[in-house]
């Protein structure tokens, strides 16, 4: 639905100001009156000098706490690429779109095999993620290596990519190494790493309402270090929340808020970013496709934008474990809510199977999603030049507009012109003989791009010195460099 703001203008939302504002307060009641566990000294601690109510590692967090910390992050947040350049800004109308890399399963361009993933796998989504013009930044998790996935991921990733990246750290002693490899591998050292942020790092509170010490050192570590962090408790309605969305909706806040609390506590003013990640239970699957996802994602982002914090998404969304017709329905449904919905940060490209599988052929589709999305968003300009009413005059009833300098003008800034999507008419379409369908289109030049296209290498010495840090951490060697 279109919201009504105060100058008149019209925007995407499902919610009023004032039906926010109640929830916000329905969530401050379960911070007062439920609570959060925590368990971690540190934080327990920090907690009781802030003026919590702390009875073991209960901890009841009054509405005011809330209000101190929503006044201390930056209201925008912006991410540079490896080389320094700042080029993610995370704020109020704009988006940025991340390709995933690394997922637990991987499906080849050219066989279309689906089979666990492999660190030279993160390469090639890292690959992809840079070749693809309307991605913006690239996403990395799992590897091949157990405790060392996320490092030699980051690895990977770094190596192909120059877009910034997004990183969940399997451990906070891993969350101190890969500072310490971004800070080798990008412009500026960690002093640069600090001023203009190369990477951000995200905290998945599971369940919600529960800070183990591992959890707590990592929103600790990202304060400290003045790294942009995505916190998204992971909420599953009938199984972690309650099984209506308001409900549901209602605790994710209190997570966030008592996140937020928490992180800047310990650093005030450190960049956090809004999230709260959605999946519904289908027996022992979860599914994060459905309609009502996109409703909680939209409205997760109104509620950030109340707060005035920059706000995660998901966008390319499907349950689907191929680039057919459900997996098309769903992801460019999911891209132009993410848009529309005012998501900042947009999670989701190349992934399928409900984020269980990377495919290089995704992130093509998924760029030409965003493509086709951002065309529409941009609406239709009203101005003299635009109603052309002197061009239609001088052409007259009936007349020809194609030799007209105004059409030569506009026409390629008016049409958007896919690279897979089909525009052919029919009989060149029958002439060609071999008819592919959009799966084999983006799987073909996923595989032609991964054969000839070309990465601005990073120095072999700062490789080596990434890997140095990586085969020290394989020596169970806990680091204890930096913060």
């Amino acid at each position: 639905m279109l919201i009504k703001k105060p100058d008149g203008s019209y925007v995407f939302g499902f919610w009023s100001e004032g039906q926010i504002r109640a929830l916000h307060l329905a969530s401050l009641e379960i911070l007062e009156r439920v609570g959060v566990r925590v368990q971690d000294s540190e934080a327990l601690r920090i907690f009781a000098e802030a003026g919590a109510f702390v009875d073991g590692d209960l901890v009841r967090i009054p509405a005011g706490m809330v209000r101190d910390a929503l006044s201390g992050p930056p209201e925008r947040v912006v991410l540079a690429d490896r080389n320094g350049s700042r080029k993610v800004y995370l704020e109020p109308g704009k988006i940025s779109f991340g390709a995933g890399c690394g997922q637990p399963y991987f499906m080849d361009p050219q066989s279309r095999e689906i089979r666990l993933a492999e660190e030279k796998d993160a390469e090639k989504m890292a690959a992809m993620a840079q070749y693809a013009p309307n991605i913006d930044f690239v996403a990395c998790l799992a590897g091949s290596r157990g405790s060392l996935a996320d490092l030699c991921c980051f690895r990977a990733v770094r190596a192909c990519c120059i877009k910034p990246v997004v990183v969940r750290a399997a451990s906070s002693n891993n969350m101190r190494i890969l500072l310490e490899m971004a800070a080798a591998s990008a412009a500026g050292g960690r002093d640069g790493l600090r001023r203009n942020p190369s990477l951000a790092f995200v905290l998945k509170g599971e369940p919600p309402l529960i800070y183990d010490a591992e959890t707590t050192r990592q929103i600790f570590l990202a304060a400290e270090n003045g790294i942009p962090v995505v916190f998204a408790p992971v909420i599953i309605p009938g199984k972690t929340a309650p099984a209506k969305i308001i409900g549901s909706l209602a605790l994710g806040n209190a997570a966030v808020l008592s996140g937020l609390v928490l992180h800047q506590l310990k650093h005030w003013g450190a960049p956090f970013i809004y999230g709260i990640e959605f999946a519904f239970c289908e027996g022992e699957h979860s599914s994060a496709a459905g309609p009502e996802v996109a409703m909680m994602q939209a409205l997760a982002a109104q509620i950030a934008q109340f707060y005035g914090l920059p706000a995660w998404g998901s966008y390319g969304t499907t349950d689907s474990f191929a680039v057919d017709a459900q997996a098309g329905a769903e992801a460019i449904f999911f891209t132009l809510v993410a848009a529309l919905g005012g998501a900042n940060l947009a999670f989701g490209g190349g992934e399928l199977g409900s984020g269980t599988v990377g495919s290089p052929a995704k992130v093509l589709f998924d760029d030409e999603c965003i493509s086709f999305t951002k065309h529409f968003l941009k609406g239709i300009e009203l101005s003299e030049e635009t109603l052309a009413l002197e061009v239609i005059e001088r052409v007259g009833p009936g007349g020809s507009f194609l030799a007209e300098e105004h059409t030569f003008r506009y026409f390629k800034k008016e049409t958007w012109y896919p690279s897979f999507l089909n525009r052919k008419p029919l009989k060149t379409w029958l002439e060609e003989g071999i008819i592919k369908t959009i799966a084999d289109l983006v799987s073909d030049r996923a595989a032609e791009v991964l054969e000839t296209f070309n990465v601005e290498k990073l120095p072999d010495s700062v490789l080596a010195e990434m890997d140095r840090i990586i085969d020290k951490a394989g020596d169970g060697t806990l680091y204890t460099g930096g913060n």
